[in-house]
């Protein structure tokens, strides 16, 4: 008698798996697999340096300029005359001009009368005496019988002021006759003084009597 047949039993190993890349149903063909893009190798490029666009500096220099404290007294007048007679008093408008040239903050200007030549006060009583003194004529004008003053308006002042407008006699001590607050101007603050006899010329031997007027300009005083 004959076996009954049996029905096939699936197999028992799984199937193969399948590629990713089938077939194009289509066309039938398989597509191929992309390879992989190779790593890129750094090579070292040495850069070169850059150059700077036309007129661009490329160096500099330090220039300084040190300015010292400094003042000076120039262009004063070399001489004037208050001539008279007996019992006048003469004047003389701008007698003396001067002009001072400073960085500093501030000077004065002072006047000294000494002997004609020398750097010690009017004689012994602070006088004008003769040219001719001692031997001949020992008469003497007192200093002090002569007054300065700066001139009105001058000068121009380039900073704030202190100018002594009225007179005041001249002593062997020295008179200040003129101040100011700040430097001068750059080309010089242009000062001007006035002379009078304050008092009458004295019943003096008839000659020249004469004495050295000293100006110094400094630091406010």
């Amino acid at each position: 008698m004959t076996a009954p047949s049996r029905p096939s039993s699936p197999a028992a190993h799984a199937a193969p798996a399948r590629l990713a890349n089938t077939a194009n149903p289509a066309t039938g063909a398989r597509p191929l697999s992309t390879p992989a893009a190779p790593t890129p190798v750094p090579t070292s490029v040495s850069a070169s340096p850059a150059s700077a666009p036309a007129g661009t500096p490329t160096g500099s220099t330090i220039l300084s300029t040190s300015v010292s404290p400094a003042i000076a007294l120039v262009d004063n007048t070399a001489s004037f005359a208050l001539d008279g007679n007996v019992g006048d008093q003469p004047v003389f408008t701008s007698a003396v001009g001067l002009t001072v040239l400073t960085n500093l903050a501030g000077y004065s200007v002072t006047v000294t009368p000494v002997t004609v030549g020398g750097s010690l006060p009017a004689d012994a009583t602070g006088s004008l005496v003769s040219s001719t003194a001692p031997t001949t004529n020992t008469d003497t004008i007192p200093v002090s019988d002569i007054s300065v003053e700066e001139t009105t308006g001058t000068p121009t002042p380039s900073s704030g002021t202190v100018i002594s407008p009225t007179y005041t006699p001249l002593s062997s001590t020295g008179v200040q006759v003129y101040s100011q607050t700040g430097p001068s101007a750059n080309t010089g603050d242009a000062l001007s003084n006035d002379y009078e006899y304050s008092t009458p010329i004295p019943a003096v031997t008839r000659d020249t009597y004469t004495v050295q007027l000293d100006y110094v300009a400094a630091a406010p005083l």
